[in-house]
């Protein structure tokens, strides 16, 4: 996917057109209904079918949707609601940026098939960029949507026969494998714990801590959430087993052995 530099925030001035249609309706009514619990729930289940406009450029004959940086190490797909969304982003993106890259265009899906797409490549996903009403989607949620379960969910069932990917994580947040060292030394009885980075069947990627250990698991999880804070959007799933057993992260080289 085509990168792009940061994503310019909500312009001032009234110019901004106003709800477009009904999916734009829903949006801003849960943005200022912020206490209303189905208001949001509601516009994300119309925005899985609704048609989205994709930013992206024509390359090899092929279409390249456009990322956006959010952070060193977060990136995102791009999606307007209705033309007028991307009209005004690309107008504002000009007058700061310069001209749109080459073969520049913004093609038509829907929400779901956009989001399939994004997860597949661990892409994030922003709504609107530099309208006043949008939305940012994590990876995880996203994967939550698609997988029909609720965002946020702690606990999910693979599907017998699912296939999933695991290695080594190109990047670890500073001071999470030290802190979790720390941790397990201090809870004892931890005979190996292993970092890896894992990707499930339907393109979600995230961390995969193993952990073998005489304690039980409602010992261990508390030590992982006390060590753990930012993971800049990426999940951390954790899979227990007593010692010597052979977990997910087997070919992982442990950051703790005891």
């Amino acid at each position: 996917m085509s990168a792009l530099g940061a994503t310019p925030g909500p312009p001032d001035g009234p110019q901004e057109p106003g709800p477009q249609n009904a999916l734009e309706q829903l949006l801003v009514h849960a943005a200022e209904h912020p206490g209303d619990r189905e208001a949001g729930p509601a516009f994300v289940a119309a925005f899985m079918d609704a048609s989205v406009g994709v930013p992206g450029t024509v390359q090899d004959g092929g279409f390249v949707p456009l990322v956006t940086e959010l952070s060193e190490r977060r990136r995102a797909g791009l999606a307007f609601t209705h033309p007028s969304r991307g009209a005004w982003w690309g107008r504002q993106w000009t007058q700061t940026q310069g001209e749109m890259p080459p073969g520049f265009e913004v093609r038509g899906t829907t929400g779901r098939d956009l989001m399939r797409q994004l997860v597949g490549h661990n892409l994030g996903l922003v709504l609107n960029p530099a309208n006043r009403h949008g939305k940012e989607f994590l990876v995880a949620e996203m994967s939550d949507l698609l997988a029909g379960v609720d965002p946020g969910t702690t606990h999910r069932v693979a599907q017998q026969g699912s296939s999933v990917e695991v290695g080594e994580p190109a990047y670890v947040p500073e001071g999470l494998v030290e802190r979790l060292r720390d941790g397990f030394v201090a809870l004892g009885g931890v005979a190996t714990a292993s970092l890896g980075w894992i990707r499930y069947e339907d393109g979600l990627q995230g961390y995969l801590l193993g952990v073998t250990t005489s304690r039980p698991r409602d010992e261990v999880l508390p030590v992982v959430e006390r060590c753990v804070e930012v993971l800049e959007g990426r999940t951390l799933d954790v899979t227990v087993g007593p010692p010597g057993a052979t977990l997910l992260t087997a070919h992982v080289p442990p950051f703790l052995t005891a």
